[in-house]
């Protein structure tokens, strides 16, 4: 599989909507979705994980397993730029190994490694 990252300049192009998006899931979570740091990961995070129709929001199909894919690529980069400002996090590890666990395909491990080296880019 090639890369199934959507392109992040496609993010940001429709970063309002995609806010205005995530703050209906801001009392679920006890991240600072406004942090300058991690935030916009977080952000993206929950987009590919909730949001039930990435096309109109993007202009791109995804099927499910490159939305979980986009999902998990976001949430490891959260992970990372939230342990650069507060340091390691056990529970944020064991829920990215909770999302692979979880997963409803067979997951592609070189697809996996790729987003793991890439989040922590």
């Amino acid at each position: 599989m090639e890369n199934p990252i959507a392109p992040e300049s496609a993010l940001r192009a429709r970063h309002q909507h995609i806010s205005d998006f995530a703050a209906r899931h801001r009392e679920s979570y006890s991240v600072d979705f406004d942090d300058p740091d991690y935030g916009r990961a977080f952000v993206y995070y929950l987009f590919f994980s909730h949001h039930p129709s990435v096309r109109s929001v993007l202009g791109i199909d995804l099927d499910d397993e490159a939305r979980f894919y986009n999902a998990y690529y976001w949430f490891q980069r959260f992970v990372r730029l939230h342990t650069d400002k507060h340091g390691y996090d056990a529970g944020l590890e064991q829920q990215a190994f909770k999302m692979l666990e979880e997963a409803s395909f067979e997951l592609d491990f070189e697809v996996i490694d790729m987003l793991d080296k890439r989040a922590k880019e």
